[in-house]
């Protein structure tokens, strides 16, 4: 149930950490998914598999986000907003476009509320879910990997 959640809610209660839940739009054959304030890039693979399907939640680990320090085509830009010290990790509260989301960082990584960052998704990590009836669209297994780091 947390590697590969069967729908929305499933998907929203499992895990320490909640999955990050968040709307998009696809187009038929585009190279992304269009959120409020953010583009998620797509690989070609998936492109042809979600025509025919508009609106989307896509959901993603706060642990499978790699965050980065400077910007790249596959990256998305976020404003920290919150770090909080939990033991052995860091929970941050990242601003990506006009949503909240949440990552999970080692308690090594020096991160500060304020600063801007770029995330990045390995495409085997998004989970992607019909908006309307809340089901997975893909059987595909997707697998938790490494825990989150900061990249410079």
């Amino acid at each position: 149930m947390y590697l590969n959640p069967a729908n929305l809610f499933v998907a929203g209660f499992i895990g320490r950490l909640r999955m990050n839940l968040l709307p998009v739009r696809h187009a038929a054959g585009a190279a992304v998914l269009e959120g409020n304030g953010f583009v998620l890039p797509l690989p070609a693979s998936a492109r042809r598999a979600l025509d025919g399907h508009g609106d989307l939640m896509v959901g993603f680990r706060p642990e499978t986000i790699e965050v980065h320090r400077h910007a790249a085509a596959d990256r998305c830009q976020a404003a920290v907003d919150t770090v909080q010290f939990q033991g052995d990790r860091l929970i941050c509260g990242m601003r990506l476009g006009a949503e909240l989301i949440h990552v999970s960082l080692d308690a090594r990584e020096q991160l500060a509320a304020g600063a801007t960052v770029w995330l990045s998704v390995a495409s085997e990590q998004l989970h992607l879910f019909d908006r309307a009836n809340g089901r997975r669209l893909s059987g595909e297994t997707s697998v938790v990997g490494k825990a989150s780091k900061v990249v410079n």
